[in-house]
C-alpha cells in the first residue's frame, strides 16, 4: 500500500514539473508576442511550484524511510519465531505468559503490585492474586523449614 502511495506522489511531482515546464514554454511563446502579463503570471507561479516540488521531494523521502522501517519490522517479526501457522491467540498467549513471568520476577524482587501492574500491562487484580500466591508459597516454604 505504501508503495502505491509513493508512486502516486512521484506521479504528482512529475505532473507539477511538467506543468511548470509547459507554463515556461507558454510564457516564452507569449513573451515573444509581447504579452508581459502572462510572463508575470508564470514568474509568480514559479516560486510556489518550486516550493511544492521541494515539499513533494521531502515527503517522498519520509515515505521511503517509513517503508524501510516497516520492512525492517516485518523482517524482525519473521525472525522472532512467528510463523504463518501460529494463530493470533497463540501469539497473544505467549505475550501474556511473558508478562506474567516478568510480574512474578518483579514481585519476588519486592516491587509493589501497583508498580508491577503498571510496568507489565496486566490487570492489578491479576497481579494481586499472583502476589498472594507467591506470599503463600513463601510462608509454606518457611513453615516447612522449621
Amino acid at each position: 500500500m505504501s508503495g502505491l502511495l509513493i508512486a502516486v506522489l512521484v506521479l504528482q511531482g512529475v505532473q507539477i514539473v511538467v506543468t511548470a515546464l509547459a507554463l515556461r514554454a507558454l510564457a516564452g511563446a507569449r513573451a515573444a508576442r509581447s504579452e508581459p502579463a502572462t510572463t508575470e503570471l508564470v514568474r509568480g507561479l514559479e516560486t510556489p511550484i518550486n516550493r511544492l516540488a521541494t515539499e513533494l521531494q521531502h515527503e517522498h523521502q519520509r515515505l521511503t524511510e517509513l517503508v524501510r522501517r516497516a520492512e525492517a519490522m516485518i523482517d524482525h517479526l519473521s525472525t522472532a519465531g512467528l510463523t504463518e501457522r501460529e494463530s493470533a491467540s497463540e501469539v497473544a498467549e505467549r505475550a501474556v505468559a511473558r508478562a506474567r513471568e516478568e510480574a512474578r520476577r518483579r514481585l519476588l524482587a519486592g516491587e509493589s503490585p501497583e508498580s508491577v501492574a503498571d510496568q507489565v500491562d496486566l490487570p492489578l487484580g491479576e497481579i494481586r492474586v499472583l502476589a498472594n500466591v507467591l506470599d503463600a508459597k513463601a510462608k509454606e516454604g518457611s513453615a516447612g523449614g522449621r
